[in-house]
């Protein structure tokens, strides 16, 4: 693999995807802008990371709808500043299925990244991520299956499978989803081909009306993955070290104006150009307007 983009760990940061409102009956949506800080610690030459991003959502009878985003991205690096410029566009499709009782959904989502330094370094990703899912009417029980192709200016390609299984269970108050990320890595000018896995774990918990939180969630990840496409976030990982294992908690609250969301997160890495691990810590918080 290259081994110069491997001295960047850059991730693509989109907005919360909260419940919209309705809007003359036909229409809903909601617009979120983001804010993330991070820094480093272990074996890395990586010192901070920050980004701010912006989302736009617009259902039609919760039948079809898009989602456009964007975002700016800067890492610094052995003291160097890099950038990422992201850009994110989804379109889906439901179809009501009275006989299972369900909705299956068709997305399309295609992700565009550039990368560069104030030197020489220049690369760019584009990725392609189908889904087909179904969740019963009751909203107790979800499945889908993804799939993504990443490719890179600088000679890679990474193929990825993400099974997903989630259920409610204490009467709807909790939600436990599973997904996995199964990614062949493939560097193009040698032939060679890695494979990596891992299963992500999601619990969230919904609180009674009138609470000053309406959510609190966990997430882990365990096992390796590396160029991870994330549909849930709607980012690319666009980073050749491999990602061993993390976690994050976090808490979403609604009011009549704007809802929010906070979330904290801690990723361990290995750097495989020296085969040292490092940890990747950030905070996160994205508000929204529903109407």
């Amino acid at each position: 693999m290259k081994k110069k983009l491997s001295q960047y760990s850059l991730v693509a940061l989109l907005g919360l995807s909260l419940s919209p409102l309705a809007y003359a009956d036909d229409w809903s949506g909601y617009a979120d802008v983001s804010l993330l800080a991070g820094a480093y610690s272990g074996t890395t030459t990586r010192t901070a990371i920050n980004a701010y991003g912006a989302s736009l959502n617009v259902d039609y009878l919760e039948r079809t709808g898009v989602k456009l985003a964007g975002s700016q991205l800067t890492l610094t690096d052995n003291g160097i500043a890099i950038a990422q410029q992201s850009a994110f566009a989804s379109a889906y499709w439901n179809y009501f299925c009275d006989t299972l009782g369900g909705v299956f959904k068709f997305r399309l989502d295609v992700h565009q990244a550039d990368l560069s330094d104030d030197f020489t370094y220049k690369d760019s990703v584009r990725a392609y991520a189908p889904q087909i899912s179904f969740v019963n009417y009751q909203k107790s029980f979800y499945v889908d299956l993804g799939y993504s192709k990443s490719t890179y200016d600088l000679g890679l390609e990474a193929k990825q499978y993400t099974p997903t299984l989630g259920f409610a269970f204490n009467q709807g108050a909790d939600w436990l989803q599973t997904r996995g990320y199964l990614i062949d890595t493939t560097d193009t000018g040698s032939g060679v081909v890695s494979s990596t896995q891992a299963v992500e774990f999601k619990l969230t918990h919904w609180t009674a009306p009138g609470s000053v939180f309406s959510q609190y969630f966990i997430n882990a990840l365990v096992g390796e993955r590396i160029l991870a496409v994330d549909g849930d976030a709607a980012a690319i990982y666009s980073l050749v070290d491999k990602q061993q294992g993390g976690g994050s908690i976090g808490i979403a609250w609604q009011s009549h104006y704007v809802d929010g969301m906070l979330m904290f997160s801690v990723d361990q890495y290995l750097d495989q150009a020296t085969n040292a691990s490092y940890i990747n810590s950030l905070a996160y918080i994205s508000i929204s307007k529903s109407w």
